[in-house]
């Protein structure tokens, strides 16, 4: 014959908040690695990054075979456009309208780890294409920070665009931005004279966005201005990101 042994009312209920707190601890670090290993998916997974990704690997191995040729600015130069390229397809698809949207809404913990998870997804893409990419064509570690820094700036503003935009429409204006974005607004002087208002408009344009030629001037000079203008391109996109993600869904009307 068994005899049930009593357990106290105190010690039951210290159990109990253990179990709570040891919940509250463990669901959002499995959230947010949940989140991170699910961006991964969506970018990997889906077919335009990994051509990108092909291409690029092909185009960088063609450069790295003649780099004994090319001068300095260069090979940096095809670096940032290497980077940009791979970013502005990878990062149109963590959270591109549909499902990767609506998932990223409908998370039960904390708003801000889909953003967070996928955000970091990205950006552990971006590591490698930067450090491999910088060591075939010997950039230098000064490129290799100027690359990650355009990296993140164009990359959180494709992220950003995105949900409103759509993925195509923003990897569209990511990949246009990486590969126009090389040439420095002094390269349109000619048009001073034959359309001045088409001269200030690009200009202001060339001005204003997070192009290749801004990373290129803080790694030349330190500017601070273009230092600036990339950190602020990343803080927007970020805003917008988050701003999307937090964002209701919209019920359809009942018919």
């Amino acid at each position: 014959m068994s005899i049930a042994t009593p357990v106290s009312t105190d010690q039951t209920q210290a159990t109990a908040s253990a179990a709570k707190r040891t919940t509250r601890i463990r669901i959002p670090g499995m959230a947010l690695k949940a989140e991170i290993v699910l961006g991964l998916q969506l970018i990997l997974r889906h077919r335009a990054p990994r051509i990108t990704g092909k291409l690029t690997i092909a185009g960088v191995g063609l450069a790295a075979l003649s780099r004994n040729g090319m001068v300095l600015e260069d090979r940096q130069r095809i670096l940032l456009l290497a980077v940009g390229t791979v970013v502005a397809v990878c990062c149109s698809r963590p959270f591109a309208p549909g499902g990767a949207l609506a998932t990223a809404r409908r998370v039960p913990v904390k708003s801000w780890f889909p953003l967070a998870g996928r955000i970091v997804a990205a950006m552990l893409l971006l590591v490698p294409v930067v450090g491999a990419t910088a060591a075939a064509l010997l950039a230098g570690s000064r490129a290799v920070a100027a690359a990650a820094l355009f990296g993140i700036s164009l990359g959180l503003a494709v992220l950003g665009l995105t949900p409103a935009l759509g993925a195509s429409a923003g990897a569209g204006l990511g990949l246009a931005a990486s590969w126009a974005g090389t040439v420095a607004p002094t390269s349109f002087e000619w048009l001073r004279s034959a359309a001045p208002l088409v001269h200030r408009l690009v200009t202001a344009v060339w001005y204003l966005l997070p192009l290749p030629w801004r990373a290129m001037s803080w790694l030349d000079s330190g500017s601070s201005a273009s230092l600036a203008i990339l950190l602020a391109w990343a803080l927007g996109g970020l805003l917008a990101a988050s701003r999307a993600v937090t964002r209701p869904q919209r019920r359809s009307a009942p018919r």
